[in-house]
């Protein structure tokens, strides 16, 4: 099959968008004629949205058997509706939660109108495709997904004496320490301001709480003279940590200051090894209205590590961790139930090693970039019929 592949997440920005798209092309090439069409974080964002249809009609132009467009996220995707004026090619595109769910009112009018005119939506959880349902979109179009996580990671061997290096590293207080780690963004709906000041304090002393991920980025000199509503919603289009400031609050506290840390932005590698290392790795997620978790592999990341997953039973999470199997599912927001469930697994050892061997083999099974381009193969193959059927030349451009 011949396909346009356009993303504006890729890297070298790194991220989860970002794995994605490079995992799904890399491994489409593989298989398929693909041209492509990426956003190298050379120019500007709104220089590469506005000379869109015109680097698209010359790519089609160049090749004119492409039998399908594919985009990688839902609001790049509306920007592309245009073509099927231009061409019978069928246009397909991935949706990852808050390009779905985000508040504006103007967007929701916007991305409900033209997710309608696509093809086929690839949602990379059963949350994500609901709130395409929600907004109207053909429940025929809508196709489930999910996301992999890259096998390789697990036979990185376990550095020897890595806590000991670390804490000398990032004078850390490691020693002696049952270690959580969590990962991620301080956004809201990460839910790490309410872990630290409902759950932390009421953890045994020995309980040490480490957070990775970078911390309070400088916001725009114009940011103070905007309506908090505006604030609000360009902090969530533009990835801003929305919680760092009640994060700053509540972890100056005397009796939370040295039972979590922000330890920053890590290497890859160092995270790694301190997933490994780790006793548990918490996601403990809370619901935001107009945001959302499309999926959670990180979670994926900690458990194909060997390292028990304890998170947040809410959105696309519940589509990368099946409780019992690959991690255990809390209730958000319920602080009684974090502490009782962080005690009673970190008191047993033994049996939570073995749990969390079954764990990693659970994910290796049922979670891998393959088996995702599989699923997306299947999806592309009904457009690959009905292009043939248009004849795959009729473009007009």
């Amino acid at each position: 099959m011949e396909i346009l592949f356009i993303s504006h997440k890729y890297p070298p920005v790194i991220g989860g968008m970002e794995k994605h798209s490079f995992e799904l092309l890399s491994r489409l090439k593989k298989q398929h004629t693909v041209h492509t069409l990426l956003y190298d974080n050379q120019e500007g964002r709104f220089t590469f949205f506005r000379s869109l249809k015109t680097r698209v009609r010359a790519i089609l132009q160049t090749h004119p058997s492409t039998e399908m467009v594919y985009i990688n996220d839902g609001l790049l995707a509306c920007f592309m509706t245009w073509l099927k004026k231009e061409t019978k090619i069928p246009l397909v595109a991935t949706v990852h939660g808050l390009d779905v769910v985000h508040p504006n009112a103007f967007y929701q009018h916007f991305i409900k109108k033209n997710l309608a005119k696509l093809d086929a939506i690839i949602a990379v959880s059963q949350a994500t495709a609901n709130a395409c349902l929600i907004r109207g979109i053909a429940k025929n179009k809508i196709f489930v997904v999910k996301n992999g996580v890259d096998h390789d990671l697990a036979d990185i061997p376990i550095e020897k004496d890595f806590l000991l290096k670390f804490e000398e590293k990032y004078q850390l207080p490691l020693k002696g320490k049952r270690i959580l780690v969590t990962m991620g963004r301080p956004v809201k709906r990460k839910g790490f301001s309410w872990f630290v000041k409902e759950v932390v304090p009421h953890l045994e002393e020995d309980i040490l709480l480490l957070m990775i991920g970078p911390k309070k980025g400088q916001l725009p000199s114009y940011w103070k003279y905007l309506p908090r509503f505006i604030q609000r919603q360009l902090a969530l289009a533009m990835g801003i940590s929305t919680d760092e400031t009640a994060l700053t609050e509540v972890l100056q506290q005397p009796n939370i200051q040295d039972k979590a840390i922000q330890v920053g932005k890590l290497p890859f590698s160092e995270v790694l090894q301190l997933l490994s290392a780790a006793h548990l790795f918490v996601m403990p997620n809370i619901s935001i209205a107009g945001d959302m978790e499309g999926f959670g592999l990180v979670a994926l990341e900690a458990a194909i590590r060997e390292t028990p997953v304890l998170a947040a039973g809410i959105e696309g999470i519940t589509d990368a961790i099946i409780d019992g199997k690959n991690g255990h599912l809390l209730p958000s927001k319920n602080a009684e139930a974090w502490i009782d469930t962080i005690h009673l697994l970190l008191d047993h050892p033994t049996a939570l090693k073995a749990w969390s061997t079954k764990a990693k083999q659970f994910t290796i099974a049922n979670y891998s970039w393959g088996l995702m381009i599989k699923g997306y193969e299947a999806v592309f193959e009904q457009f690959d019929k009905r292009v043939a059927f248009n004849n795959k030349k009729m473009i007009v451009l």
